[in-house]
Order: C-alpha cells, then sequence, then structure tokens
C-alpha cells in the first residue's frame, strides 16, 4: 500500500490514477515542495548521451545542476 506521485517538467498526466505534480526547475520552491511528504525519489530524468553531446550547456543544466538541486532539496526536505 504505497502511494506515488509523479513529477515532471512536463504540464500532462501520465496517467489518471497517479497523482502528478509539476515541477519547475527553475525555482528552488517549486524542487522542495515536491519533496514534501516523500519517503523516496527515484531520479529517472536526465538527457541521454546523444543529446548532451547536441547540446552540452542543456545537459550540464538538467543532468547536473537541476539533479543537483533535486538531491539537495530532497535531503533538506528529509526524504
Amino acid at each position: 500500500n504505497h502511494e506515488i506521485v509523479i513529477a515532471s517538467r512536463r504540464n500532462k498526466p501520465i496517467s489518471n490514477d497517479i497523482e502528478f505534480v509539476n515541477i519547475n526547475w527553475k525555482e528552488i520552491e517549486s524542487i522542495k515542495k515536491c519533496c514534501l511528504n516523500i519517503d523516496v525519489i527515484l531520479h529517472l530524468a536526465g538527457m541521454n548521451a546523444q543529446e548532451c553531446q547536441e547540446n552540452p550547456g542543456l545537459a550540464h543544466q538538467i543532468n547536473t545542476v537541476n539533479s543537483a538541486n533535486l538531491f539537495l532539496s530532497a535531503q533538506e526536505m528529509k526524504v
């Protein structure tokens, strides 16, 4: 009996049966809010190798900066 929440930068839910939260990666408070009352995070977002080669600056932002902000927010929110 686990409650699953999907968080995404996209605005559309993946399923009507699962709670959906939209993340604004540019706002730390939005990331922290997504961590509120969460026990475990499975972080599956990120750019693949081809996308990283095509746009290294964006890859750094998404794969490094955004991920670090998520990890720090999760730590602060006691995930």
